[in-house]
């Protein structure tokens, strides 16, 4: 039994801005538990084939709280199935609310944040010209500069190697400090 064995049932979320290094931590990070899924909450708006509109354009506040509401069905299907859930998606803390609405798993909140300059170096040199416009990278890290409650869930890995970043959520997660 691995350590994180003990957080089967439970619904940890993987967020912060682009280019802070969320999937790449998520992905490495189920890797560590013996049940464990992974959701790409990026495919739950893809998942949306007409109407779509931008996620950082203010139209778009209803499409997000409908794919916000998805993602978390999911995520509670699968933590009712027992599973370790992690979420690798921008959920601000605004959406935390109507995310966790469709579950009542114990949720863990990590918001990884490096400095705007690392967002912004790692984003803008994905090859993906979608994921790496400046526009939604700059909009979305500004909301994610003040989290007021929240801040205290922040991990700043902008020094940090993928290694570092993932043993800072591990142990971040042991300590419990990432509870919602």
């Amino acid at each position: 039994m691995t350590t994180l064995d003990a957080f089967a049932g439970h619904v940890i979320v993987v967020t912060g801005p682009p280019g802070a290094g969320k999937s790449s931590t998520a992905a490495r990070f189920v890797q560590t538990s013996t049940l464990a899924v992974l959701i790409d909450g990026d495919a739950f708006f893809q998942f949306v084939k007409s109407g779509w509109i931008p996620p950082w354009e203010p139209p778009s506040a209803k499409q997000n709280d409908t794919v916000i509401e998805a993602l978390g069905a999911a995520a509670g299907a699968y933590a009712r199935g027992g599973y370790m859930v992690v979420v690798d998606g921008i959920v601000g803390p605004w959406f935390l609310d109507r995310f966790r609405s469709a579950f009542e798993a114990p949720t863990h909140y990590v918001v990884i944040r490096p400095s705007r300059e690392a967002a912004f170096a790692r984003g803008t040199a994905r090859p993906d010209p979608d994921m790496s416009n400046p526009i939604p990278i700059s909009k979305m890290y500004d909301e994610f500069a003040a989290l007021g409650v929240y801040e205290r869930h922040v991990l700043d890995n902008s020094m940090h190697t993928e290694d570092q970043t993932l043993a800072a959520v591990l142990e971040g997660l042991a300590a419990n400090n990432f509870r919602v």
